[in-house]
């Protein structure tokens, strides 16, 4: 993949999540103005602090927009940043960026109430929700694994595997669409198992920057091994919000993880 075309799929993305902020945020205030129902049966799908964390229909469906709107930011960031870098790290970031846009999926089931439905539709959406939870963390591990110098030739088999991979196991994963989260999602089965694939391939990227920092005994590598967790702990809780407490920790804890990283990155380019 040469800069010139990496960058202009970086000013598409921009475009798709710029558009899907906006067609978001006019759905959130559709839902507001008409107070939105939600199920009488959803589950709760994580409380960070549980006495801090009251359940919020608003900002659960805020916790949605903000992904496409990061996702935007993050491909502005890289187009002014990263224009001239050839980083294959910044490469299978786009795969963070279109995780990231595929959680704005999830603004369909309240749009819609689709928790009255049990569509192949409804199926879909779950289906995507998790391929893009899983494209995340793999996204992350790949930049690591394959972003050597020998392996840019290899970068397009590279990036077709890391798509490849996400979407079987998200559309071969089990859901349960007569179940919704608090967060407007799709329950998943075996939730303690699709909780620990994502840590383990998380924890296999940080053990290998540790690793690499220690080989080549470079500082920016162990500010990077810092950053990942940060980044993916403030998207990760991110995913599982529905009160205003859990986006007020979530988003800065996301922001400075992304600074750092990408930084790092950036530093360890130049």
């Amino acid at each position: 993949m040469t800069l010139k075309f990496r960058n202009r799929v970086y000013f598409v993305l921009f475009c798709i999540n710029v558009l899907t902020f906006l067609l978001g945020l006019s759905a959130v205030l559709y839902l507001i103005l008409n107070n939105i129902k939600i199920p009488a049966n959803f589950q709760k799908d994580f409380d960070l602090i549980p006495f801090l964390c009251p359940y919020n229909k608003i900002a659960s469906l805020i916790s949605i927009i903000i992904f496409p709107f990061f996702a935007a930011a993050f491909c502005l960031a890289i187009m002014q940043g990263f224009e001239k870098t050839a980083a294959l790290e910044i490469q299978f970031f786009t795969g963070f960026v279109i995780s990231c846009f595929l959680e704005s999926i999830r603004i369909l089931i309240p749009l819609l109430e689709l928790w009255n439905s049990y569509s192949e539709f409804v199926k879909f959406i779950g289906k995507v929700i998790i391929a893009g939870r899983v494209l995340a963390p793999l996204s992350f591990l790949f930049s690591v694994i394959f972003s050597a110098v020998d392996q840019r030739q290899n970068s397009e088999r590279n990036m077709f595997i890391l798509f490849l991979s996400a979407a079987l196991l998200g559309f071969c994963y089990p859901i349960n669409t007569a179940s919704f989260t608090s967060n407007y999602s799709i329950a998943w089965g075996y939730k303690e198992l699709f909780i620990s694939i994502r840590f383990v391939l998380f924890m296999c990227t940080v053990i290998t920057i540790l690793q690499n920092a220690y080989i080549f005994s470079i500082k920016e590598m162990y500010a990077k091994a810092f950053s990942a967790p940060v980044f993916f702990l403030g998207y990760a809780l991110l995913c599982s919000t529905d009160s205003f407490f859990e986006i007020a920790v979530s988003v800065p804890t996301m922001i400075t993880g992304a600074i750092i990283y990408l930084t790092s990155i950036h530093r360890l380019e130049n």
